[in-house]
This record gives C-alpha cells, sequence and structure tokens, in this order.
C-alpha cells in the first residue's frame, strides 16, 4: 500500500481491506448504515469483532462516520472496548472529525485511556497528529494537560516535536508546561531539532515566563 497521510489517507486503507473484515466490521467502516441497521435487525452482537476484537466502533471512529458512531452508540456499544492490542474506539479516532469525538466522549469514553504498547493517552495522539478540534475537546472533557508517559513524554512535546502549532498553542493556554524536559531536552528543543524553527521560538518564550522550574 502507498502511505497516504490522514484521514483520506485512513479511509483509503480501510476501503483496500474492509474485504477482510467480518460484515459488520466492514459496513461500520464504510459508514453504511443501511447495512448495519440490517444486520443489527438480523441479530447481529452489537460487539462482534474480528480476530483482533476490532468492532465495529472502532472502524467507524477510525474512519469518521458520525452516522455510524451514532449508530452503534445508540445501539448500545461499548464505548471503552479494547481490541487484541488494547485500543479503544477513541484511541482510533486520532485523525477523525470533531463531531465523533464530541460522539465518543459525550458516551462516555474515557479521555485518560492509554495505549498499552507506549502508554500514550489520547491528548498526546491527537496533538501529535495535529488533531486541534479533538485536543480542545479532550481538554474540555478533563484530559490532564500535563500528564507524563511513562518515559517522560507529554502531549506539548508532541506538539512541539511534530510542528503543530495550533495543538502547541491549545495546550499552552490549558496550563501545559513548556519548561518540563524529556531527555534533557525541553518542549522547545525538540520542535528546533525538528526544523520547526518559529514555534520553538514560541516556545522557549513561553518556558522563560513559565512559573515552573520543569521536570
Amino acid at each position: 500500500m502507498s502511505e497516504v497521510d490522514g484521514l483520506d489517507g485512513m479511509r483509503a486503507r480501510l476501503a483496500e481491506w474492509a474485504h477482510e473484515l467480518p460484515p459488520f466490521v466492514r459496513a461500520a467502516a464504510l459508514g453504511d448504515t443501511a447495512e448495519l441497521t440490517r444486520l443489527l435487525a438480523a441479530g447481529t452482537p452489537i460487539g462482534e469483532g474480528d480476530d483482533r476484537n476490532w468492532t465495529a466502533l472502532h472502524a467507524a471512529a477510525a474512519s469518521s462516520r458520525l452516522d455510524a458512531v451514532t449508530l452503534l452508540l445508540d445501539s448500545g456499544a461499548e464505548v471503552n472496548a479494547r481490541d487484541t492490542k488494547g485500543f479503544t474506539p477513541l484511541l482510533n479516532a486520532i485523525e477523525a472529525h470533531p463531531g465523533v469525538v464530541a460522539a465518543l466522549l459525550a458516551a462516555g469514553a474515557d479521555p485518560e485511556a492509554r495505549e498499552p504498547r507506549a502508554g500514550w493517552r489520547p491528548l498526546l495522539r491527537f496533538a501529535e497528529y495535529g488533531n486541534a478540534p479533538g485536543v480542545r475537546l479532550l481538554l474540555a472533557a478533563g484530559a490532564d494537560v500535563d500528564a507524563c508517559e511513562p518515559d517522560g513524554y507529554t502531549a506539548l512535546m508532541a506538539a512541539a516535536e511534530y510542528g503543530e502549532r495550533e495543538c502547541a498553542e491549545l495546550l499552552l493556554a490549558a496550563g501545559a508546561d513548556p519548561a518540563r524536559t524529556y531527555w534533557d531536552r525541553t518542549p522547545a528543543e525538540l520542535a528546533r531539532h525538528r526544523g520547526h524553527s518559529e514555534l520553538a521560538d514560541r516556545l522557549a518564550a513561553a518556558a522563560r515566563t513559565a512559573p515552573s522550574g520543569g521536570g
């Protein structure tokens, strides 16, 4: 498969291997609410998944199919279900439109649910992918702006390293610490190392006026 970024890329990848998914999960991935309704009426369990326990709600969230997400949640789908890698639908929604993220959070999705491999929370993942509306929604839902992952990495560091200025500004406005360090590098230094000079200057200025001495 060719590498394509963003939601269009995610949908393209799902379309390529949708034939490998169970019919119920495939319908969710493609946003086919008529087929979802038909299968539910025929008795398909709402929590049916593939061999990785990737449920229809995981698929609909990953491909940002709001109508499918709404239908599944209204039909009783488990909003915090985990696949065999430990991902919840919210952790799969990193490239989704804000309506999908809002629907998941309103249904009780845990904004602090870690993905188990690296221990990253949704806020960090959304910041890394530049999903600023998602970052805003997660912060409003109570996500810890300065939560440290097991290796000491924060959402602001991810936004800095990947050059996501809007996400960085949202995190700073919510109180993220720009002086905290990761392997002896501040967010500003992470941004500069990756060539994001303007963002690095902004973060360095924020660190100079930060009340914290960093971590």
